[in-house]
């Protein structure tokens, strides 16, 4: 039994009459009626069933179904409740409503029709500025739109709108004008509400239905003004007019199907994504993996006195003082205290103490030390998820939202996914919370993750920030990350800072530890403490710290024996104390021995197959230190330092020692840098003099130019591009150099001249060379001469082609000669030069491509006619370009008639004038689309066939019509070979495209058209359109009283439309609209207005107005007819953009009907 109220909230499902508890229901479904809508008549068919009590709760039994209604009537309606008083007034019944325990946090779902979804969006707005609807808000799980107006209508004006949902609601005329004003075209208030909801519905599951009928003569609410637009929403079809797609029933299953399934979903979705402390344990067990508590307390605390230095630094307060989130990285050197100091900062920051000047009690501190895990299970998404779980810990809301992030739909039901994608928005989706916005994130040691990992977790983390920086501003996210330095991060992030440990500032912590464990030492031996005085004391801890600053080489032959036997570079460090520091401070030392000692010639020996730069557990960090800082040295061998560092002429009396002394110049020892010192001296031969003259005397002690094998630049081409002509004859002419070798690029020493060389080095080259191919191809199939011509040396060519054996018919990867490379990239002076050799300019082959189409790309006409006459016009259906288009096409794209013309007088039989390329588009086609007349004039002259369709279905007038094209189409029209009820697959004929101009003389040669009969002039397209509607969408006045006269003379057709009255406007004044009296506008209105009228009073108009004086009406009114023409010109763009944008939603429907 129906209410005999209308405005409330009234519960549907249990019935009223029947016992309700709240243990039974799970869900709570909220619908919402719209426009001159009722809380039951809108959800009840003809035949008096309401599908939200009698169908839907045998799909959803566990769901409390409710209609909420107020007041919209817009005839003879006397209440002046807003969008917002509606919204408001569903918020405090909701929450009247859900009272007991089990209501306060249930999923709500809700189902609008037309008004009654912006209603919803406003209520969504609503809770979401005052805290006390919280429940409700974060209890908000779906929604489901029927029909609802989120854009207006873009197909009609204002009028228009606003009749269709005046005639869709009531058949009165007494309206609520401010109800209608919410929901017409450009509405301030329906955009407002709009922009305000858009972030609240990105966090739910959406569902648009969008009405297919029209109710009269249109669609009430058009499919792009029914769907929102946004990722998370599904949008659906229901094939029913904008009434009767609320009114759905079990008696047509297939229109009630797809909304009752819909709902179902959403409401199994809110479920799935109901929390509980359960779940929040559960996800808590999932992300577990690593004991990061016991980790964090592995490093000692500070002794008192230390690591008290970084709290004052500038560049830490700085940071720490920021009001945005950012990034610090510390770096320091190995066994300088880093994880101390990094332990000591998080738990200051943890209990308020991380600066005078900014207080930091609010802070929760989460972190990851990462040198105290086995490296087998240090990865990015092992400390993703330790963070994750910390952060559950502090705060249980946060287990919701990243189960949310992780959480993906299998075949089995959802699963948690731990990719490491999914844990990075789960992370930047938590600290976005505003109970996080006060975030500390601590790492340890990254760099002990590796360096591929740490890169790409500290990346991970700098892109949090950045990305919480610009959407929520609001936080104050701080990610402190402590590492040894690697100039790589800094490269990567260039804005990262980075706060550097100074020898200066651990200094004295060092100290200060010593003397703690001098002091510990001296109170656990008594007989110590006795003897050793406080000079004694301070000398021992001085010479301890001089000693840290020494090189350890006593034990480099027992350490070179246990790399060799396969110990880690963990158990080394373990074994050898030294040699962390002696890896990262060795070459410091070397530079300072003398260059006559004999230890020069014992570092040389460190050069071997297993030494310290071929295994991998004792490959040093090439780092030296210069004033202070750590720079990067890439010495990869003894010989290439002493090359780099040492200056002449001790530089060349150390080569000829360790050549002397057995040291292989070849470098053969190891992979990485055989051939290394000689190809280095080569490559800087143009710039270093020394080395030029380290590369004369590596060749004169034997080293081999041809090493190393397969390198990025052979020797010979590093000495060309130096300029370094006498190293380039050494090497021309030396007896191991083999000319024949391939570089990585698979090029030989005749592909590397083609670059630099001048002419006189390439004459060199191919008198010496003998028994290499002069047509060697590379990997991309490039010969020698193909390069040559990609890098626009026109004197090589030439040269090139007077070396006997070079080929002209060599095609690379892509199919391309010589002399057709050259014409693909327009370099028309060196396709001459090619062209002087008979076999330059063949007939094509298959997948392989035509330079006669090519020169017609660039439209070089000339150039093309002569390669025309040069092949008699013969075998023409054989130059194509890789989208099939042949020269015909591109003729007729250039517009040159007369090449069109020769070709189809002197090409048959073998050219065919209606050839398609690969769009299905014949030359006419694109000569139509272009307005190219000349060709249009040539073709239809030749027989060329008008009714051929492309991919789209358009024949060539459609084409020309659609492109706005009239003389191209007056062409074809007169031609008498036009079938205008052709129609293409949207299911226009050539009447439609005629109508998108407003041409009368074009529509009449079409609707006269000989030898067709009938001319469809009431056809309906895909989208219901007929000529006349296109017409009048487009503005075309002239065509569309043609039109209309046309069919009333031939079918009784009724014109809807009115023409006479199209391009002129109302002129409306300030007098036309009275104004309220002040007793019924708002506050806020009152009180401006009041402004404005002060502002009269103090500033009158005669005092600052500019008055016309009647010389100057004159010049006035040659003014006015100027801005008369300009808007003339302004209309005729705008209509030029609104067919633009008509094709345009013609191709996204289009589209559209394709992926359903």
């Amino acid at each position: 039994m129906a209410p005999t109220e209308k405005y409330g909230l009234f519960r549907l499902h249990p019935e009223p009459r029947k016992p309700y508890n709240a243990d039974d229901f799970s869900v709570d479904i909220v619908a919402i009626h719209g426009l001159g809508g009722n809380p039951m008549n809108t959800w009840t068919d003809k035949d008096g069933h309401l599908w939200l009590r009698d169908s839907l709760p045998s799909h959803i039994p566990r769901a409390r179904i409710m209609t909420f209604g107020y007041d919209s009537s817009i005839l003879l309606g006397k209440s002046r409740m807003t969008i917002n008083d509606f919204a408001v007034d569903l918020t405090n019944r909701l929450e009247d409503e859900r009272q007991q325990h089990q209501e306060l946090n249930r999923p709500l779902i809700f189902i609008c029709h037309s008004l009654g979804g912006v209603v919803f969006k406003e209520f969504l707005v609503f809770i979401a500025l005052f805290d006390e609807y919280i429940r409700i808000r974060e209890s908000v799980s779906g929604v489901v739109f029927m029909g609802t107006p989120h854009r207006g209508s873009k197909a009609a004006s204002t009028a228009q709108v606003l009749s269709k949902i005046i005639n869709a609601a009531t058949l009165g005329s007494l309206l609520r004008t401010d109800l209608l004003r919410t929901l017409k075209v450009a509405s301030a208030e329906l955009e407002t509400i709009s922009r305000h909801a858009t972030h609240r519905l990105k966090h739910l599951s959406v569902i648009s239905f969008y009405e297919k009928k029209p109710l009269g003569a249109t669609l009430i609410v058009e499919s792009y003004s029914a769907i929102l637009g946004i990722s998370n929403e599904r949008a659906i079809p229901i094939n029913a007019d904008h009434r009767k797609i609320a009114k759905v029933s079990p008696r047509r299953e297939q229109r009630y199907h797809p909304v009752w399934a819909s709902i179902k979903k959403l409401v199994e979705g809110s479920l799935v994504s109901s929390y509980t402390h359960n779940d929040s344990q559960r996800i808590l067990d999932y992300l577990y993996c690593v004991d990061y508590k016991m980790a964090q307390i592995r490093p000692g605390q500070p002794q008192r006195g230390t690591s008290q230095w970084i709290f004052a630094d500038p560049t830490y307060l700085s940071w720490l003082n920021s009001s945005h989130p950012s990034v610090l990285m510390l770096a320091g050197q190995p066994g300088s205290g880093k994880s101390v100091l990094t332990r000591c900062l998080l738990e200051s920051m943890i209990s308020g103490g991380g600066s005078k000047q900014h207080s930091t009690s609010n802070y929760l501190g989460i972190n990851f030390f990462c040198s105290y895990f086995e490296s087998a299970i240090n990865s990015e998404e092992v400390v993703l998820r330790s963070l994750l779980h910390q952060l559950i810990q502090l705060n249980s809301y946060c287990g919701q939202i990243i189960r949310n992030c992780l959480e993906k739909q299998t075949k089995t039901g959802p699963k948690l996914s731990l990719e490491r994608s999914g844990l990075r928005h789960a992370l930047f989706e938590v600290l976005s919370m505003d109970a996080m916005k006060h975030v500390f994130i601590v790492i340890d040691a990254i760099e002990e993750l590796g360096s591929e990992i740490a890169m790409s977790t500290l990346s991970g983390l700098c892109k949090v920030s950045q990305d919480l920086s610009e959407r929520h501003p609001e936080s104050r996210l701080k990610v402190f990350v402590s590492s040894r330095p690697n100039p790589a991060y800094l490269s990567a992030m260039p804005n990262l800072t980075i706060l550097s440990m100074k020898n200066a500032q651990t200094r004295r912590d060092i100290e200060a530890y010593l003397e703690a464990v001098m002091e510990d030492f001296a109170t656990e031996n008594s007989d110590f403490d006795a003897v050793a005085s406080s000079s004694t004391r301070h000398n021992i801890i001085t010479q301890i710290m001089r000693i840290s600053d020494g090189m350890f080489l006593s034990a480099l032959k027992d350490l070179l024996q246990d790399a060799c036997d396969g110990r880690s570079r963990a158990d080394l460090v373990s074994d050898y104390s030294f040699l962390l520091y002696a890896s990262e401070s060795f070459l410091y030392q070397i530079l300072k021995i003398p260059y006559d000692d004999s230890l020069w010639l014992e570092f040389s020996d460190l050069a071997a197959k297993y030494s310290i730069y071929t295994l991998k557990s004792l490959k040093p960090d090439f780092w030296m230190y210069v004033d202070g800082e750590r720079h990067t040295m890439n010495y990869s061998s003894p010989l290439k330092l002493v090359i780099d560092k040492v200056p002449p002429p001790a530089k060349e009396s150390l080569i000829r020692n360790f050549k002397e002394h057995g040291y292989d110049l070849d470098e053969k020892w190891s992979r990485v840098s055989c051939g290394g010192p000689l190809q280095h001296c080569c490559s800087y031969a143009g710039k270093d003099t020394d080395k030029r003259k380290a590369a004369f005397l590596l060749l004169r002690l034997g080293a081999n130019p041809s090493l190393p094998k397969k390198p990025w630049r052979s020797n010979i081409r590093y000495a060309i591009e130096g300029n370094a002509q006498d190293l380039f004859e050494e090497l021309l002419h030396h007896p191991t150099t083999n000319l024949g070798d391939r570089d990585r690029q698979g090029q030989t020493l005749l592909h590397s001249i083609v670059y630099t060389a001048s002419i006189e080095q390439i004459s060199q080259v191919t008198n010496v060379i003998h028994d290499v191919d002069l047509n060697i191809q590379d990997f991309n199939g490039f010969t020698p001469l193909h390069l040559a011509i990609l890098t626009e040396r026109t004197e090589v060519v030439r040269k090139l082609l007077t070396v006997p054996g070079v080929r002209l018919d060599v095609a690379d990867k892509q199919g391309r000669t010589p002399f057709t490379l050259a014409t693909y990239w327009g370099f028309r002076v060196m396709a001459l030069a090619l062209i002087e050799h008979s076999q330059a300019f063949p007939v094509p082959e298959a997948n392989k491509l035509s330079g006669l189409v090519y020169a017609a790309i660039h439209q070089q006409k000339d150039f093309c006619t002569s390669l025309l006459e040069m092949s008699s016009y013969r075998n023409l259906e054989y130059h194509m370009d890789l989208s099939g288009k042949c020269i015909l096409h591109h003729a007729a794209i250039n517009n040159w008639g007369d090449v069109l013309d020769s070709c189809l007088r002197l090409g048959k039989p073998s050219i065919e004038i209606n050839q398609m390329d690969h769009s299905g588009r014949s030359a006419m086609h694109y000569a139509a689309t272009l307005g190219n007349v000349d060709s249009c004039l040539v073709l239809v002259r030749h027989g060329a066939n008008l009714t051929l369709q492309d991919r789209n279905g358009r024949t060539s007038a459609q084409a020309a019509a659609d492109a706005g094209f009239k003389d191209v189409l007056m062409v074809l029209l007169k031609s008498g070979r036009v079938n205008p009820n052709q129609c293409d697959l949207q299911g226009r004929n050539l009447v439609h495209w005629a109508a998108t101009l407003d041409c009368v003389d074009v529509m009449e040669r079409v609707v006269n058209a000989p030898g067709v009969g009938v001319v469809e002039l009431e056809r309906h397209d895909k989208n219901s359109k007929m000529p006349i509607d296109i017409a009048f969408q487009c503005k075309c006045r002239n065509v569309g009283q043609f039109l209309a006269d046309k069919m009333r003379s031939t079918s009784g057709y009724f014109n809807i439309y009115d023409w006479d009255n199209m391009y002129c406007s109302p002129d409306v004044t300030d007098g036309d609209r009275p104004k309220k009296p002040d007793t019924e506008v708002p506050d806020w209105l009152r009180k401006k207005r009041e402004e404005e009228k002060e502002e009269r009073r103090r500033y009158p108009h005669d005092l600052w107005s500019l008055v016309i004086r009647e010389k100057d009406k004159e010049n006035e009114e040659r003014r006015e007819n100027r801005r008369e023409r300009e808007r003339k010109k302004e209309r005729n763009r705008e209509r030029e953009r609104e067919r633009e944008r008509g094709r345009e939603r013609e191709k996204d429907k289009f589209s559209t009907d394709d992926r359903l």
